[in-house]
């Protein structure tokens, strides 16, 4: 409901993308936080008189490394809120105003390779030690699979999988409803990607291994509608919420070829990066 509004209030989809890089959707950042700003008695007025502070999960990390000295994130996790000027590198002042949250609520956003702060890890080290970066988990798997060159690119397939092209200095927008972000900055220069996310995929196995085909048929008998645990990328589409065409006689077989089906996916992904942008060799995790 809340990014419906969003994009009621005289401001395209569009517009959006181009600003942060990112499809109006409630799987980002954005939207929880307003809707935790909304929902939780009180969350508005610590907000605005200063006493909230709403991040990303290492900027939480940081802050309790440190005792609460440092509040700060990168720009591959500041990228991701769908809160960020993906061209200006600064929290975009009307993003904040679309979702309501008060922009001295946000973490500083830092190169990814400077000294975040120090930590003791609550006085179990004799001396405190620096924490010395910080990138977003595909971006950290980007790094070490040494793609920090435009054209390069790798997949992962874990919890959710994902296709990303480091596209260099410049973002690169797609036509084919990809998501633009920072892979990092460092040492002041700033490296682009462009990703495609399957959401759910390992997850959706995980989940389905605890249901029995009598758990489903069950389910079916009592019109209960499974949700489905991924969205089809490029194109996230959070209003599908259905898995469709299921029977008296279901078993999980046949729920899970469709399910790696998903993770096979991927190769339409690479095909959509591949438009417009060279590469040369493809790296593989998960």
């Amino acid at each position: 409901d809340i990014c419906k509004r969003v994009g009621e209030n005289g401001v395209s989809g569009e517009k959006i993308y181009r600003r942060t890089g990112l499809k109006l959707s409630p799987y980002y950042p954005a939207g929880k936080m307003a809707w935790f700003l909304e929902n939780i008695p009180g969350a508005r007025e610590l907000a605005e008189n200063g006493e909230l502070a709403l991040g990303t999960m290492d900027s939480w990390l940081v802050y309790k490394l440190t005792g609460g000295k440092e509040f700060k994130t990168d720009y591959s996790n500041a990228s991701r809120t769908q809160l960020m000027d993906i061209k200006n590198l600064v929290w975009d002042k009307e993003m904040c105003e679309l979702f309501q949250i008060p922009m001295n609520t946000l973490p500083q956003i830092c190169d990814s390779d400077l000294t975040f702060g120090y930590t003791d890890l609550e006085g179990y080290l004799d001396k405190e030690i620096p924490i010395c970066g910080i990138l977003g988990d595909s971006h950290g798997a980007l790094y070490g699979h040494n793609c920090r060159q435009a054209g390069g690119i790798k997949t992962t397939y874990g919890t959710g999988s994902s296709v990303m092209m480091n596209t260099g200095e410049t973002p690169f927008f797609s036509e084919h409803g990809l998501s633009t972000s920072l892979a990092w900055r460092i040492k002041g220069k700033a490296s682009y990607v462009l990703e495609g996310n399957i959401n759910y995929t390992g997850a959706v196995i995980s989940w389905l291994t605890g249901y029995s085909g009598e758990d489903i048929v069950k389910a079916v008998n009592e019109s209960v509608n499974y949700k489905e645990f991924f969205e089809n990328a490029p194109e996230l589409n959070p209003n599908r919420k259905l898995i469709k065409g299921l029977i008296c006689g279901i078993r999980v077989e046949d729920i899970e070829d469709p399910l790696m089906q998903e993770i096979r996916y991927l190769d339409k992904l690479v095909d959509e990066l591949a438009k417009g942008k060279s590469m040369e060799k493809i790296r593989r995790n998960g």
